[in-house]
């Protein structure tokens, strides 16, 4: 359920997501001012958005994108409904064959079997397509000693194709680039069996940061463009290598208290009595659990902001609510705002903070905040 306000009555939700357009533009600005010239931006708007909600971020972006990267067919449409001009969408997931009659002309899929090959051709004769080279990641691709038949075949099936790429294992996991360039160097053999003219992208945020020479015509920006850098790794990496990418979080999670009540030295909370109370204080009731994305792992570990402050998560987070310990504060009373990931007066709680917390990374902390959650844009012109 995404439900888009310029301005909104805090009465109406007790969970919602704040989606700040203007750090979208700077983080699209501080990328594009470390890629070469010649080198375009293809955001990535799959995983509703990295959380973020597929409908504002396609609000937000400029019009007249070269490329936009989604995973399914269903991103796909759903991003034509929000978008002003027919921009080239690169469908870079599966679909299935049923769901081929709904691709329109600027919907590109990636190809990599033959038998979508023969699928794509029956129902969308000389559509266009981009091919996907396995260089070392297995995941979807075509490996080069089947990459001469497959091209062959795509040409006598007489489907277009406009662009090649490949995608990096191991760019932002490693300061060690050695993977890294023998794939670039396997990707740059596999293109003279493309066509001089077609695009050609390899790099997704870590790898267009670190090796903006090495790109090709466009680079998939995906986590940077919602103002976080790839991993600690990355972010290192590009200190030592003097990269000014400055990068603002784009997403801010907050609720309401739901209620606030005394404890008494001995009382449990939360299931499976997983909290004891040390000391006479006091507790706030928030309406949000695991359901909405707040992971279990967070349980008695992660921190949330009230006025400025931290409060500490007591006992189990459960489905739809969970308790912090406010008996440090003054002042706090039910319908009160709660900051649960993002920034309140001068503290910050980061996705890379609870991706530590619950041994994950940034990427699924993002994606994991329920679709559910009404997504408000803030701070756009």
């Amino acid at each position: 359920m995404h439900q888009i306000f310029k301005e909104y009555d805090l009465n109406c939700y007790r969970s919602w997501v704040e989606i700040d357009a203007s750090a979208i533009q700077h983080n699209l600005k501080s990328i594009k001012s470390n890629l070469p010239d010649c080198v375009d931006v293809a955001p990535v708007i799959k995983a509703n958005a990295y959380g973020h909600g597929l409908d504002c971020i396609a609000k937000i972006l400029p019009p007249d994108q070269s490329l936009l990267c989604v995973d399914s067919l269903e991103e796909a449409l759903e991003l034509r409904r929000y978008r002003t001009s027919n921009e080239p969408i690169l469908i870079m997931g599966y679909i299935p064959t049923g769901s081929l009659q709904y691709l329109d002309i600027n919907m590109i899929p990636v190809v990599y079997e033959l038998d979508q090959l023969k699928a794509l051709a029956e129902h969308r004769p000389n559509h266009k397509v981009h091919v996907k080279v396995e260089t070392g990641l297995n995941r979807q691709g075509v490996t080069l000693s089947d990459l001469a038949n497959f091209v062959e075949k795509i040409r006598d099936l007489e489907l277009k194709i406009t662009g090649a790429y490949t995608h990096y294992a191991n760019v932002e996991d490693t300061l060690d680039t050695s993977f890294f360039e023998l794939q670039y160097d396997l990707f740059q053999k596999s293109l003279s069996l493309f066509p001089r003219s077609i695009s050609v992208h390899s790099c997704a945020s870590a790898a267009a940061l670190l090796h903006p020479n090495q790109i090709g015509n466009f680079a998939r920006v995906g986590i940077s463009m919602y103002g976080h850098y790839s991993s600690w790794q990355t972010y290192l990496s590009l200190r030592e290598r003097g990269v000014n990418c400055e990068l603002r979080p784009v997403l801010s999670w907050k609720c309401k208290i739901v209620q606030v009540k005394n404890v008494k030295t001995g009382d449990k909370i939360g299931y499976g009595c997983s909290h004891e109370v040390l000391r006479p204080g006091k507790i706030a009731i928030l309406p949000i659990g695991y359901y909405d994305g707040y992971c279990r792992m967070y349980s008695g570990k992660s921190v949330v902001l009230i006025n400025g402050r931290r409060a500490p998560v007591l006992g189990r987070i459960a489905m739809n609510m969970c308790m912090v310990d406010v008996s440090h504060l003054d002042g706090v009373i039910a319908g009160q705002t709660v900051t649960l990931l993002g920034e309140d007066h001068s503290l910050r709680i980061s996705a890379e903070e609870l991706a530590e917390i619950s041994q994950t990374i940034t990427y699924e902390v993002l994606t994991r905040v329920s679709k559910h959650l009404p997504r408000i844009i803030i701070n756009s012109e």
